[in-house]
């Protein structure tokens, strides 16, 4: 099975496609035609950095070098899950720091020392692409908590701040909020792996079957990304939420009303 290159002149026929969604956001009124024009360079030039990096480290895999750039791949999500964050939390930026890191960091250790016993560990073929999953997701899922427990808790401020004001504690008052931000997060990856295999071939299994790998074996490795994904939302979100529920909360026990 031969594998197909992609020329740069073709890429210009790909970027064509482009111009429907800003045609739909104009003629809808989105607002988001900057958005895309930027959004497709950002693409292209962030992505042929990276692939610059990673040629460079494929070549000459140091551990040091690829911690660096882990590090700086999670500190661009935080950063940009953050400003995609519509309140001005105290301390939210290192919240989703924490919060990103520590969903990613589990699965991704599982992954590579247990699944595919990666040695060393540090290989950036298997470490970078894995880990670039996960914080992907991971960010998508903190920041849809994020949205999500803010709007719940001002929807339901009165029915919270009447719980306080009976005696619960904020953890309690704020346990439907909680609910529904963690549900809010999980669901895009659980309803993807409803479908995946049937409706969807995601990222991982049809970069391996255009590259010719067996598909039984990139049936398998999907399979892990999925698994993988659904534990790193899930442990993001978590995290975030919990670091929330203390920048929400006064020391009195109060919601903060410059939030709301």
């Amino acid at each position: 099975m031969s594998y197909v290159a992609i020329p740069y002149l073709h890429l210009l026929i790909a970027a064509s496609m482009l111009v429907v969604a800003w045609a739909i956001s104009w003629r809808e009124g989105l607002g988001m035609g900057s958005d895309i024009a930027i959004g497709g360079v950002r693409a292209f030039l962030q992505l042929t950095a990276m692939g610059f990096v990673l040629g460079a480290l494929f070549r000459h895999p140091e551990p040091g070098w690829v911690l660096l750039l882990l590090a700086v791949m999670l500190a661009v999500a935080a950063w940009n899950a953050a400003g995609r964050l519509k309140s001005r939390v105290p301390g939210l930026r290192l919240s989703m720091l924490l919060a990103i890191g520590f969903g990613a960091s589990i699965p991704v250790a599982t992954v590579i020392l247990l699944v595919l016993q990666v040695k060393p560990w540090y290989q950036p073929q298997y470490i970078v692409p894995v880990a670039g999953m996960i914080l992907g997701n991971a960010m998508s899922a903190a920041v849809l908590a994020g949205n999500r427990w803010l709007a719940e808790l001002k929807l339901r401020r009165a029915e919270v701040e009447a719980a306080l004001a009976l005696g619960a504690s904020p953890a309690r008052a704020s346990a439907a909020a909680r609910r529904e931000a963690l549900r809010a997060a999980a669901l895009p990856t659980v309803s993807a792996m409803m479908v995946v295999g049937v409706v969807q071939l995601p990222g991982m299994m049809t970069g391996q079957l255009i590259a010719g790998q067996d598909p039984g074996e990139a049936v398998r490795y999907q399979v892990v990304v999925m698994f993988m994904l659904s534990c790193g939302v899930t442990l993001a979100s978590w995290a975030l939420l919990t670091m929330l529920r203390k920048a929400t909360f006064t020391s009195a026990e109060q919601l903060r009303p410059e939030l709301f």
